[in-house]
């Protein structure tokens, strides 16, 4: 449940973009038919499908690497391990999570091809606009990936000038070199000793 839990809000900024671009694909397609023939129910039908595959097909692969990353971490327990035994327990254990990885990317590619073979053929979904939405997860993704380090990076910025005022605040500011010795004249005692 963790785990489902997880992944469903990594997938979330997912969801608000591909719902974006259904809607934008759908209303492109409802402009076009002013102009030309052009079916808007098949139209907004397969901008919806495009949009559900897109969101489920990162939802699973979002499961799927985080089952095998707990199951990883659950084989491997919390106990210190020397660079040897870590390598050793890689190496065991690393197969089978790849083969877990490679599993669920060969039935995720196969669904969404289903999907596009199932637009193509029945005429119920438009295939351009089925395809749209499932093209532009990756731009989607890029994007919010920006947003949310902009966002994080004014928090730590907020922070921090939080932390500078409070700083200054104090009656006795001793910088780190009053506390620490660099390395060299660490030596240089340890060579006189």
């Amino acid at each position: 449940m963790k785990t489902l839990t997880k992944s469903i809000k990594e997938t979330t900024p997912l969801f608000i973009g591909e719902l974006a671009v259904a809607a934008l694909t759908a209303l492109g397609f409802a402009i076009a038919s002013i102009f030309t023939e052009v079916n808007i129910f098949s139209a907004i039908a397969g901008a919806a499908l495009g949009a559900v595959v897109s969101v489920l097909n990162y939802l699973f692969l979002s499961v799927s690497v985080n089952r095998s990353v707990d199951s990883y971490l659950q084989l491997r327990g919390t106990k210190e391990m020397s660079d040897e035994e870590a390598e050793k327990f890689t190496n065991e254990h690393s197969m089978k999570i790849q083969n877990a990885v490679k599993t669920s990317f060969l039935i995720r590619t196969a669904s969404i091809l289903a999907v596009l073979v199932l637009a193509f053929i029945t005429g119920w979904f438009s295939p351009i606009a089925t395809a749209i939405p499932l093209l532009s997860y990756r731009p989607i993704l890029t994007v919010s990936e920006m947003i949310i380090s902009r966002i994080s990076k004014k928090s730590n910025t907020t922070a921090g000038a939080q932390s500078e005022i409070s700083a200054a605040d104090a009656p006795i500011i001793y910088s780190n070199s009053d506390f620490t010795e660099s390395k060299s004249e660490k030596n240089k005692k340890d060579e006189e000793v």
